[in-house]
């Protein structure tokens, strides 16, 4: 099967108001802001979906480019920059020095900032916790070497917001100020699903989108052609579902909202793997594919609930 439901990106009204709001930043010349949300909200499939380019005022096109971090055992700039350049210019690059790798990028965001009359260039940090504050004095050493050249850069970082607390105590210090200042002073929280019109909305999505430019059929259609003959929609069922995530899940966990990860997970299992087999238009049937879709698709955090903080 050439079409894979589990790895469809939805335009949810989430996703909708953070590219707005980071494409107000980029034209309200920010230098920079942070993205948070818990973890698997779906942060890093939103704004992976926002364009390479995004147009000024002008209609110009900003270039946007995008670098994620992970666990590493030493944590320095040299890391930063070598990171950077790997993942836009040169994945074998071996450049050994800071002062190296830095030049290495003055180079490729100055020739990539021609494209547009203000010179402004766009900087996405995924996976922002695992950085050290030390680390952040990389980018703005690269925001004030690019502005002595004239051109705009805008830094914007994505976090897991549990995970980013020990790092934003360390940005509140007086120390850190004019990183905080610089890069983190604009905030913007992103989240799931926290109610049954924007999970109606969502669902809309299986009902109505062609699954390729070339097959116009709905995602339903395709997997579940008999359904979509019966006249059944995914969207009827937005009541049921919303209660069984808020009964089972939801209340039982203390979930604030439903992150994207899991919704399309659900939807995915409950369309391609039951519905080709046990669609009906019964209800009770149709309770029990989603009750077991829910299930398979980890809403219910397993380690914890399997080993828990009791001793």
């Amino acid at each position: 099967m050439h079409n894979d439901i589990s790895q469809v990106c939805i335009n949810t009204p989430m996703v909708k108001a953070l590219h707005a709001t980071v494409i107000q930043w980029i034209n309200c010349g920010f230098t920079g802001g942070l993205i948070v949300g818990d973890a698997r909200m779906g942060k890093t499939k939103a704004i992976n979906s926002l364009d390479n380019v995004v147009f000024d005022h002008n209609g110009d096109p900003i270039p946007v480019f995008r670098v994620s971090y992970g666990t590493r055992d030493k944590n320095t700039i040299r890391s930063v920059y070598a990171t950077i350049v790997r993942r836009l210019i040169d994945p074998i690059s071996n450049l050994r020095t800071a002062d190296d790798l830095l030049n290495h990028l003055l180079i490729f965001f100055t020739d990539a900032s021609i494209s547009n009359i203000n010179r402004r260039i766009v900087l996405i940090i995924d996976e922002a916790q695992e950085l050290e504050v030390i680390q952040l004095y990389a980018f703005a050493e690269l925001f004030n070497e690019l502005e002595e050249l004239k051109v705009n850069i805008s830094i914007f970082f994505i976090a897991n917001k549990d995970r980013f607390q020990p790092l934003a105590k360390k940005l509140l210090g007086k120390d850190s100020r004019f990183i905080r200042e610089r890069f983190f002073n604009y905030i913007y929280e992103f989240h799931g699903i926290r109610t049954i019109d924007e999970l109606r909305r969502c669902l809309t999505f299986y009902d109505e989108t062609p699954i390729s430019p070339s097959d116009p059929r709905s995602w339903l259609d395709y997997h579940s052609p008999k359904a979509v003959r019966a006249g059944f929609k995914i969207t009827d069922i937005t009541e049921m579902l919303w209660d069984l995530w808020n009964i089972n899940y939801a209340e039982r966990f203390g979930y604030d909202s439903w992150g994207m990860t899991y919704v399309n997970r659900t939807l995915s299992i409950a369309i391609r793997d039951y519905f080709p087999q046990y669609w009906s238009p019964d209800s009770v049937i149709l309770q029990q594919i989603f009750e077991k879709s829910l299930d398979a698709a980890g809403n219910e955090p397993t380690l914890t609930t399997v080993f828990s903080d009791e001793t």
